[in-house]
């Protein structure tokens, strides 16, 4: 490294710690208020206090997430909670890799090795009580950032390393970084922890997971119904304080962090912008595009947002790409974590025939594209969709807790929407509705499938049909269940 060079990423790294508080306070407050904090806040904030205290077991962490969940946001926290119990701020680092792959045109190592120097001390000769913490944002932007923060790992236990990236990190990760990294992710919101950032509310833990536990694990629909009837006191309590209000605003931008407290159309340009960052950026984590290509790129995800179910060939036809192409582009948006595949219910072979659903992972983005070319009006046929989403950001968070094995569309018309995989191997069948609907399609679907347990979400009370095989599950207990 020239001289020149290094006299420059001496001076980044005295600005990075000299002007870090006022540039991350930015992302901890808006108009003077404090930001509250995502609930993955208290799993890393135990991990930096255990590593201030010597437990050098949990030194790394991996957080991956699309764009706009808030994963700066929580960092900026966590660097005000590392100062808090007593760090001197020239021990903790934070660093954005855009911003010095843009500036400075260096990698991860570099900037490490130049931090090191900065304190006079090699890192592996750091003693307890000397602990140096690492912030690392969008470190994806760096090819090699696995290979550096692994040696960086391995050859000293007082370095704390909290990397976040897009949800491609996952997929770069090497078997090297997932031996040693805790990898965690970061999701758009679920209703109950929107309820709490937007209004300060705190839903009883014991009560949502209780509505999910009993929906899920039970054998049939009366058992699970008898298993709800104790938490509808605590639910109807909630619900008379009005707070069943915030379900629309909820489905509409809620489930990005910082639309919160926006204009919806405030909101929307918010979103639309993320969404072409990620295009713009992030894709090519993925792979290489053309430009020409990137553009399309923006239509298909426009196209997705009208019909999450669509022929690929349809979609070769209107956006003028062969099949290859637009599969690496799907692929690609998949993997920059903007929507998630539900494959149809069937064998292996009609899964592999029939295209698959194709969920928003963030429903806030579907209603910023559809309201970017004039096809949202907050009307209350539009929510059905955006409330699918949210069920299918719920389904996927408990495959991945293990409460269940997984879940797929059903394709014929008429039918209920999915077919749930519960841990027990029976089949449970799920219609959701955002309005009132009757029991027509889940008995049809739950006699295709031999099961012997359906649910309908609906806006409608809690109960039973009438023969006790469908579990009435009103829209709000859903959205309220974790």
């Amino acid at each position: 490294m020239s001289e020149s060079r290094s006299d420059d990423l001496s001076l980044f790294i005295d600005s990075q710690i000299i002007n870090a508080e006022n540039q991350l306070r930015l992302y901890t407050h808006r108009n003077k208020t404090i930001l509250p904090k995502r609930d993955i806040f208290s799993d890393l904030a135990e991990r930096l206090e255990g590593f201030g205290q010597g437990d050098t077991s949990r030194r790394w962490a991996l957080l991956s997430g699309l764009r706009g969940v808030g994963k700066t946001t929580l960092l900026a926290q966590l660097y005000f909670h590392i100062l808090s119990s007593g760090v001197p701020r020239a021990r903790v680092l934070y660093a954005t890799m855009d911003s010095v792959r843009l500036n400075l045109g260096i990698g991860l190592n570099d900037l490490v090795k130049a931090y090191e120097n900065k304190m006079l001390v090699h890192f592996e000769d750091l003693q307890q009580g000397e602990e140096v913490y690492l912030l690392l944002d969008e470190v994806q932007q760096d090819s090699e950032w696995a290979l550096a923060l692994k040696v960086l790992f391995d050859r000293s236990r007082r370095v704390f390393i909290l990397a976040t990236g897009s949800s491609t990190l996952a997929l770069t990760s090497t078997a090297d970084t997932t031996r040693r990294a805790t990898q965690m992710s970061l999701d758009p919101l679920t209703f109950v922890e929107y309820l709490r950032l937007e209004q300060g509310t705190e839903i009883s833990v014991p009560m949502a997971m209780g509505i999910s536990n009993a929906m899920l694990s039970a054998k049939t629909a009366k058992e699970g119904f008898d298993l709800l009837i104790s938490s509808r006191d605590a639910v109807v309590e909630w619900s008379s304080q009005g707070r069943d209000r915030k379900m629309i605003p909820y489905l509409r931008t809620g489930t990005l962090p910082p639309a919160i407290g926006l204009d919806p159309q405030e909101a929307f340009a918010l979103i639309n912008g993320t969404l072409d960052k990620v295009i713009d950026q992030d894709l090519a984590a993925v792979r290489r595009f053309e430009r020409a290509t990137l553009v399309k790129a923006h239509r298909l995800l426009t196209s997705l947002a009208v019909s999450d179910r669509i022929s690929h060939e349809a979609l070769c036809t209107n956006l003028g790409i062969n099949n290859r192409t637009l599969i690496e582009l799907i692929e690609s948006i998949e993997a920059a974590g903007i929507i998630q595949r539900v494959k149809p219910f069937g064998s292996e072979t009609a899964r592999i025939r029939k295209t698959p659903k194709y969920k928003f992972v963030a429903p806030a983005m579907r209603v910023a594209l559809l309201a970017s070319i004039g096809r949202w009006g907050d009307r209350p046929s539009e929510f059905g969709q955006v409330f699918e989403d949210v069920a299918a950001l719920y389904l996927r968070r408990w495959v991945n807790e293990g409460k269940i094995r997984g879940f797929d569309y059903v394709t014929e018309d008429g039918r209920a929407d999915l077919v749930i995989r519960r841990n027990d191997d029976r089949p449970m069948v799920m219609e959701l509705s955002w309005g009132h609907k009757g029991t027509e399609q889940v008995e049809r679907t739950m006699r295709d499938v031999r099961s012997d347990y359906g649910v309908l979400v609906a806006d409608a009370p809690l109960g039973l049909s009438e023969d006790e095989r469908i579990l009435r599950l009103p829209r709000s207990w859903f959205l309220l269940s974790q």
